[in-house]
């Protein structure tokens, strides 16, 4: 069982700026293939039996890639503690020991929550489905060996030490070349990466340096 959705550079306020770049271009990408088989997983209010813990990462996935190429094309999370949107997500790439991928909730599913008018979506590819969450996006990530995925929850109130939370993966494997939506093809070796800068004003229009 899984689900996942997709999503675009994003500045939170002018003070945060996130951005997911494939082999140095940023774009959006699908995957072409003959018969995929499909991956996933997913947590209802509980990990392993008990409350998720705050402030501690935990693994959430770890796939192998039979049958490359492998994309996670889907994630969707629920909660209602505060410091939800603090929270982090980590894609852990063809055996990486540091994640290439690490984006916060909020920054991840295309709005800094500033307004929290939901539900709303930027057709299948971000949005939020309800309240007090319900995050979607439909990011894909490709990988050829394997992908590990952990999640670290943030509490902002000392008090809530334990929540409950809702995580939902989901992805296809063999697909034979990635294309971008112009029909060029990508290489297959390509990888998402994030890049995320905190306290920076960012004017319109102004170039900020990786």
């Amino acid at each position: 069982m899984m689900y996942q959705e997709l999503f675009p550079n994003r500045i939170f306020g002018l003070d945060r700026l996130a951005l997911f770049i494939f082999s140095g271009v940023m774009c959006l990408f699908m995957v072409h293939g003959k018969s995929q088989a499909t991956f996933g997983t997913a947590y209802k209010q509980q990990y392993n039996g008990k409350p998720w813990r705050m402030h501690r990462e935990l693994e959430v996935f770890n796939h192998i890639c039979t049958h490359p190429i492998c994309v996670l094309r889907h994630l969707w999370v629920g909660g209602g503690f505060p410091g939800f949107y603090e929270s982090r997500l980590r894609y852990f790439v063809d055996g990486e020991t540091e994640a290439s991928v690490q984006i916060p909730f909020d920054l991840a599913f295309g709005s800094n929550m500033l307004d929290d008018d939901a539900p709303w979506s930027a057709g299948t590819y971000f949005g939020k489905s309800g309240q007090p969450s319900g995050l979607f996006n439909t990011f894909q990530v490709p990988f050829q060996e394997s992908l590990r995925v952990s999640v670290t929850l943030h509490s902002s109130d000392p008090n809530v030490t334990h929540a409950d939370f809702w995580l939902v993966l989901r992805g296809t494997s063999g697909a034979e070349r990635i294309i971008l939506g112009d029909a060029s093809h990508l290489p297959l070796g390509a990888r998402m990466r994030s890049f995320e800068q905190r306290d920076v004003m960012v004017a319109p229009g102004e170039v900020l340096s990786l």
